[in-house]
């Protein structure tokens, strides 16, 4: 991962200055190199389809609707 933000740090045991790069407003940036293989997207699921719940843990999801007791698992406020 490369910085892009422009920031610099000076840090010393006694201080830390913030400062910016300043570099031309019409240079191009060098082109990435990428160097190993690209990782699986984190939205998509193994054939390539969109999957935006894929990382998150539903081990303990509680779904809408009701419990066995006939009972609403949400609020009609949303709470």
């Amino acid at each position: 991962m490369v910085a892009s933000d422009l920031l610099v740090l000076n840090v010393t045991p006694t201080s830390i200055m913030k400062r910016k790069a300043v570099v031309s407003d019409y240079a191009w940036y060098p082109a990435a190199r990428i160097t190993n293989k690209l990782a699986e997207p984190k939205y998509h699921d193994s054939h390539g389809n969109t999957d935006p719940t894929a990382q998150i843990d539903t081990t303990d999801v509680i779904p809408s609707g009701t419990d066995k007791n006939g009972n609403p698992t949400y609020d009609a406020s949303g709470y």
